[in-house]
C-alpha cells in the first residue's frame, strides 16, 4: 500500500506542473500516447495544428493546445459577442502564424516547455488585437485558468507543508532541470534552467531560469507589457498545492526567473510579501518588522 501511494503522489507531483508537460510524457507512456498526436515545429501554422492535435485533457486537468484555443474562442465570443469574438480569433490565427515564421528552432515538440512556449505566442498575437485593450489585471484570471488549471486538482492531495511532499517537488524541478539543460544544449534559443541545492534545513526548493522564450519574445515585439500574465501565474500556482513562492525577479524584469519554493506554513513564507513592481511583475519582498 506504502508503495502504491508513493507512486500514485510522484505521477501527481508531476502531472500538475503545467510546464513541466513533457517530463510527464516522457514517464507515462500513457500520457505520451494521448499527446503523441501533438506537433510542435516552426513551421507548422494554427490552421495546421489545431487538426493535427489529438488532445483531450488528461485526469490531472492539464490543457492541450487545441482545448486552449477552444477555450480562448469561448472567451472571446462572451467577451466581445459571437461575429466579433469569431473576427478577433481569425486576426490572431493570421498574427500567431506570422510570428511562426521568426521564431528561433526551440525543439518543437520534442520541448519540455512547448506548450508554455507555444501556448504564449498564442496569447501575445492576441492581446494587441482586443479592442478594448483590456487591463492585465482584468484577464490575468482567464490566462492562468489556461497554463496553471492543473494545480487546482493537485491541492486536494498534495500538500508543500508535508516534508515528503518538498522532498518529491525538489526531485521533479531536478529532473526537469537536467532534462532542460540537455535540450538548452541542442537548443540554445530554449529555457536555460539551473539546478539549486534542495535547502534540507529550511525545507526550501529552489531552481532558477537565465533564460526564457516568452521574455525573449516579448523583448523582440515590443510586449513586455504582457509578459507580466504568464509570470505572475505562478504564484497563484503554487498557492493551489498549499505552498507559496518567494521570488525577487524574472528574466522580465532581472537577470533570471528565480523560484524558492516552500511551504505555504513555513517560516520563511511568513517573512515575505508579494508586491507588484511598477513593470506589472508580482515579487517577493522582505517584510520589515519594527
Amino acid at each position: 500500500m506504502a508503495n502504491h501511494m508513493i507512486n500514485v503522489y510522484f505521477r501527481i507531483s508531476i502531472c500538475v506542473l503545467g510546464y513541466y508537460e513533457t517530463l510527464y510524457r516522457c514517464i507515462f507512456k500513457e500520457a505520451e500516447e494521448d499527446l503523441r498526436g501533438i506537433i510542435f515545429r516552426r513551421c507548422l501554422t494554427m490552421n495546421e495544428w489545431f487538426p493535427a492535435c489529438r488532445g483531450r485533457t488528461s485526469a490531472t486537468g492539464m490543457w492541450s493546445f487545441p482545448e486552449m484555443c477552444s477555450a480562448i474562442k469561448e472567451w472571446l465570443s462572451t467577451r466581445y459577442g459571437t461575429a466579433e469574438g469569431i473576427k478577433i480569433w481569425e486576426k490572431t490565427s493570421q498574427q500567431y502564424n506570422e510570428y511562426l515564421k521568426e521564431l528561433p528552432d526551440y525543439g518543437g515538440k520534442k520541448s519540455s516547455h512547448a506548450f508554455a512556449i507555444y501556448g504564449g505566442v498564442v496569447i501575445f498575437s492576441l492581446y494587441p488585437l482586443l479592442p478594448d485593450q483590456a487591463p492585465i489585471e482584468e484577464i490575468q484570471e482567464f490566462v492562468t485558468s489556461l497554463f496553471m488549471g492543473a494545480f487546482v486538482k493537485l491541492g486536494k492531495v498534495f500538500n508543500l507543508n508535508r516534508n515528503f511532499d518538498m522532498w518529491m517537488i525538489n526531485k521533479v524541478f531536478q529532473k526537469v532541470g537536467k532534462k532542460d539543460r540537455k535540450q538548452f544544449e541542442q537548443y540554445p534559443a530554449s529555457f536555460c534552467n539551473i539546478s539549486e541545492p534542495y535547502d534540507k534545513k529550511n525545507h526550501a526548493a529552489r531552481y532558477h531560469f537565465s533564460q526564457c522564450p516568452n521574455a525573449e519574445f516579448a523583448k523582440k515585439y515590443n510586449l513586455m507589457h504582457v509578459l507580466p500574465l504568464f509570470c505572475n501565474s505562478d504564484y497563484w500556482g503554487i498557492s493551489q498545492i498549499h505552498g507559496t513562492l518567494i521570488r525577487c525577479g524574472t528574466c522580465g524584469n532581472s537577470d533570471k526567473c528565480d523560484y524558492c519554493v516552500v511551504g505555504s506554513e513555513n517560516p520563511m513564507a511568513k517573512e515575505y510579501e508579494i508586491v507588484k513592481d511598477e513593470a506589472g511583475f508580482l515579487v517577493s519582498k522582505k517584510k520589515k518588522y519594527m
